[in-house]
């Protein structure tokens, strides 16, 4: 994820099994969003093509300079990108379109009321102003069920000194928000590490949520990195050293976790570093 992470708290234990509410990820229906071509069932999302040698109208530093730009800047740039099972990625300059957003995915008789608050607590400050970088949603209740969910730009990916270029941002967007797209809607195979269903662990405290947080992370940090390192992004030094030391600090978190870990959590940590914290980069 970018720098504005969400940080999840320890997950309550709960006796009754309900469904458990929580936003992995960074980023992202209102109106004025970006369709995608596919239709919304459908696995393949892909951006209308443009030639990968074509200039781009709209170049990041006009997109940093001019905000009225940035929705349109975030379509070029995405041309041609296959991007399954993402509706949408978006623009929220005031952190409107991810809230509305939210309020759809905790309408009433989808989740307790409890939920939605430990939700509305985390979460609101988050994304007021738009003072946030990418963001995407994940109801881990849901996740494995093959559901659309979108990516959520806000101000600070065109504000802060974390993106330099179009390719900076194209790989953030590209390879890490797109794995958590892919996570939430095939699910994980980590999650097969513990004893089924998944869920229950979180529901009564076997395994923390930060823990579940991070292990995603892990995987999309090490997707990202492998991409760049493949010679499919050109991003700044800037940018990859960022991206590798978030990498190895989340690495250097999990492996210090495992001593305060529960029997399952710790299995599910050991089999996201045997599947996600073995590459060098």
């Amino acid at each position: 994820m970018m720098k504005q992470k969400h940080r999840a708290r320890d997950t309550p234990k709960t006796t009754g099994k309900r469904a458990l509410t929580i936003v992995l990820g960074f980023v992202c229906l209102p109106a004025g969003y970006y369709a995608i071509k596919a239709a919304h069932s459908s696995s393949a999302d892909i951006y209308e093509t443009r030639s990968n040698d074509s200039v781009m109208a709209i170049s990041f530093a006009e997109a940093q300079l001019f905000p009225a730009k940035r929705q349109a800047y975030l379509d070029e740039l995405l041309q041609g990108v296959d991007l399954p099972y993402c509706e949408a990625v978006l623009y929220d300059p005031d952190g409107s379109q991810i809230l509305s957003y939210r309020d759809l995915q905790l309408a009433p008789g989808k989740n307790s009321p409890h939920q939605n608050a430990i939700f509305l607590e985390r979460e609101e400050s988050l994304f007021q102003g738009g003072q946030y970088h990418i963001y995407t949603p994940s109801i881990i209740n849901r996740r494995g069920k093959g559901e659309h969910t979108a990516i959520f730009v806000g101000q600070k990916a065109f504000t802060s000194d974390l993106f330099q270029n179009d390719e900076d941002l194209k790989a953030a967007l590209v390879a890490h928000e797109q794995r958590h797209v892919l996570q939430y809607a095939q699910g994980m195979n980590v999650d097969q590490s513990v004893p089924p269903p998944f869920i229950d662990h979180l529901l009564e405290g076997r395994i923390t949520l930060k823990t579940v947080y991070d292990i995603a992370e892990l995987d999309a940090q090490q997707q990202e990195l492998m991409r760049i390192k493949q010679g499919e992004f050109r991003v700044s030094d800037s940018y990859l050293t960022s991206r590798r030391n978030e990498f190895y600090q989340n690495k250097s978190r999990l492996e210090t976790m495992l001593s305060f870990s529960s029997p399952a959590q710790a299995a599910y940590i050991k089999a996201a570093l045997r599947s996600y914290g073995t590459t060098a980069f």
